[in-house]
């Protein structure tokens, strides 16, 4: 399962705001519906004896990111290469738990992760968008093909007015595969996966 993230920090809802911070309320809405889906998997796993669940959480992830923006180009070091069933183009990963339960857990169409060296110095845009029509953050309209777009995509948290880049995801995919707790609890996808 992956959480909500901060609902009131991408470039729309910034642009929308008048002092351009992120808007406080949505994200205290989506940190205490996160509290809840933590509460009900707990609850479940106690009541299920052998459930086995992992709970990915964007929140902590990308708050973590916007407060730190350089700490994205200090990952841990993968010995592993990472990938996940499906095709290339697969958007879907399905891990299966005890008792056929089923949970599906889509990842911005990530399908094969690999640690490179694609991201050195961490991002240097956390606010705006790297392709959008303008304006505040970059996000008074969608990206579309005619946009202004970024330089360099992978120095930027968000790739359109909602969305994370392709840098953001890759980060995203390997903190949750195997990362910190702070991340990823009560055990990671690589834990589930093997359990």
């Amino acid at each position: 399962m992956i959480n909500v993230p901060l609902l009131g920090c991408c470039p729309y809802l910034r642009s929308q705001n008048p002092t351009g911070e992120c808007i406080e309320p949505l994200n205290q809405l989506a940190k205490r519906l996160n509290g809840e889906i933590r509460d009900l998997f707990r609850d479940l796993s106690s009541e299920m004896q052998g459930m086995k669940y992992s709970i990915a959480s964007s929140y902590e992830l990308i708050s973590s990111l916007i407060e730190n923006p350089q700490a994205a180009g200090k990952l841990p070091q993968f010995k592993q290469r990472v990938i996940w069933p499906g095709t290339h183009t697969s958007n879907i990963v399905t891990v299966l738990l005890s008792m056929n339960w089923i949970v599906t857990v889509y990842f911005s169409a990530i399908s094969e992760i690999s640690q490179t060296c694609w991201l050195i110095s961490g991002f240097v845009e956390v606010k705006s968008a790297c392709c959008g029509g303008g304006g505040k953050f970059n996000a008074e309209e969608a990206c579309t093909p005619s946009s202004s777009c970024c330089a360099d995509r992978s120095r930027y948290l968000f790739w359109d007015l909602l969305h994370p880049t392709q840098a953001t995801s890759k980060i995203v995919g390997l903190a949750f595969y195997d990362g910190a707790a702070r991340f990823v609890s009560p055990i990671t996808f690589k834990q589930l996966a093997d359990a």
